[in-house]
């Protein structure tokens, strides 16, 4: 507490420009620290819906979806026959769901330095994933089944689920990993992998048994 003594002390003046100083410093370095700096949201909207498409919640029941809906880690879309759907990321990679096709959002989640994480579970049926290329060697982009997963570095990847959980996974293009059994095995572009339930990740024989023709993602558009 000042009095009004001290107001025209000379020495008081000197040490309560001292502190006022010192805070403009400390704000100043807080401000360019990166720890506080604005990340952006986590904002996952269902891009595309066509046919018999319906959303789960973690703890509600299946109801009908819509184009333009968000959806947050612990939401399931369903595809129906002769339906799809497309899930739009907030970094930009998306995954696309055939017909017939279930998976849940994990988790989605960017970190202090901006590393960023999608973690899906597909339970069955088709789905194709583009990824954005992931500077950030701590960057995820993970969908696991029943067998094992699949991790993918600014790809374009088909997984393919039956319901014993058997796994194909197609490298359409970019670097993918098959994981299983703690196993690792790079899919080389061009190839698949099939993970078996309890099984290590393999390579199958050639292209010819390939679920998805090499070139027709590319006039994919769902």
């Amino acid at each position: 507490r000042l009095c009004s003594s001290d107001l025209g002390n000379p020495t008081m003046r000197k040490k309560r420009l001292s502190i006022l100083v010192l805070f403009i410093l400390m704000e100043s370095t807080l401000v360019g620290c990166p720890q506080w700096r604005v990340t952006p949201s986590t904002i996952t909207t269902l891009s595309t819906a066509v046919g018999d498409v319906s959303v789960k919640a973690s703890t509600g029941t299946w109801t009908g979806a819509h184009q333009g809906m968000s959806l947050v880690p612990g939401d399931s879309i369903e595809t129906g026959d002769n339906s799809k759907a497309k899930i739009t990321f907030w970094e930009g990679s998306t995954i696309e769901l055939q017909s017939d096709t279930q998976i849940q959002i994990v988790a989605l989640a960017i970190s202090g330095t901006g590393s960023t994480t999608i973690k899906l579970k597909q339970a069955i049926g088709t789905t194709i994933s583009r990824v954005t290329n992931l500077v950030d060697s701590a960057s995820r982009y993970d969908v696991e089944t029943a067998a094992g997963a699949a991790a993918v570095i600014g790809s374009v990847m088909q997984v393919y689920v039956i319901q014993d959980g058997t796994t194909w996974i197609t490298n359409l293009e970019g670097n993918i990993w098959a994981i299983a059994q703690g196993v690792e095995l790079e899919i080389p572009q061009g190839r698949q992998c099939i993970i078996r339930p309890s099984q290590p990740p393999e390579l199958t024989p050639d292209r010819k048994s390939t679920r998805l023709n090499f070139q027709s993602h590319l006039n994919l558009v769902c």
